[in-house]
């Protein structure tokens, strides 16, 4: 039996129209909700190390080891201007205090997730041809946070499918465009996921580091003092440490690489369920909020007790 190019291509729109959008959308929007999450916890990493930072640069400057000049109140107010990032920063050491020295490493990740939820909710073809268009160009970003060459041209396949997009079966094109994305963008996505493990992963160190030499400074003091606030400043810091070690941050990044490979995967399948996408999805939300809450405990014993643990 002839079988005609064009019958060839109605099979295949059918097969893959057989998964309809709310066979996967939920799938898709929890690991968007996953990343966003992890992308939350690791800023209030960030900031606790900005917070351990000012303090120590204080208590640096207390001890007449750093010098610091306040800031210019002309430059703060843009006389004459116009006014550029730091002209209103304390500087220590000669340098103007940033509070964004470092930089998150999941913001185009985040994009990019959230850009596979928008593709699964589009009802129009004018809706799902911006999207596309605007995945294949996230996927672009992702691969320059990875910082790796051999990464920067992952979404022609995806360019491909956008320049003969077709509105005659929505739902197979939201598929193939979901396919396409996320086995384009994997490989990038690990790279990511391995800067960010290894980065949080020092974040965390650095501020338990602080946070264990808060605990010392106040475990001496109370020995001298037997001061219920220093015992109560002891019982802070140990809780804070406890809910740090409990919340690895390695684990949370890393699970968020192996989450996308899992979507990836699923996505292949010829019967497309991203069941399991849902429920590991829940468990990095859970696992990142811990992290995130733990970031946040981290800082606040940190700024309340600096001045103390720093002092001679």
């Amino acid at each position: 039996m002839r079988i005609f190019p064009h019958a060839v291509a109605v099979i295949g729109v059918a097969m893959l129209a057989a998964c309809a959008p709310s066979d996967y959308s939920d799938g898709i929007t929890a690991f968007s909700a996953a990343v966003t999450k992890a992308d939350a916890a690791e800023k209030a990493l960030i900031a606790t190390d900005q917070q351990n930072t000012l303090d120590l640069n204080i208590a640096q400057v207390g001890r007449g080891n750093l010098a610091y000049a306040p800031p210019d109140p002309r430059k703060c107010a843009g006389d004459p201007g116009p006014y550029h990032a730091g002209d209103c920063a304390v500087q220590f050491g000669g340098q103007p205090f940033s509070d964004a020295a470092e930089t998150p490493s999941l913001g185009s990740v985040t994009k990019y997730a959230a850009l596979l939820s928008s593709v699964v909710a589009d009802k129009t073809c004018a809706s799902l041809d911006t999207d596309a268009k605007s995945l294949s160009t996230a996927i672009g970003d992702v691969a320059k946070d990875a910082g790796d060459a051999k990464l920067a041209a992952p979404a022609g396949a995806l360019e491909t499918i956008v320049s003969t997009l077709s509105c005659f079966a929505i739902e197979s094109m939201q598929l193939r465009i979901l396919k396409t994305a996320t086995r384009d963008a994997n490989p990038i996505i690990q790279a990511v996921v391995k800067t960010a493990s290894d980065k949080d992963t020092l974040l965390q160190a650095n501020a338990l580091n602080v946070t264990l030499a808060q605990l010392s400074a106040a475990a001496v003091r109370y020995r001298v003092s037997h001061s219920a606030t220093d015992l109560k400043q002891m019982v802070t810091l140990s809780q804070a440490v406890e809910q740090a070690q409990l919340a690895p941050a390695a684990k949370v990044i890393q699970s968020l690489g192996q989450l996308h490979q899992t979507l990836t995967d699923d996505l292949q399948s010829p019967a497309v369920n991203l069941k399991r996408i849902q429920n590991d999805a829940q468990a990095l939300v859970t696992a990142a909020g811990a992290l995130e809450t733990s970031a946040i405990t981290l800082a606040k014993p940190a700024s309340a007790s600096a001045a103390k643990a720093a002092s001679p």
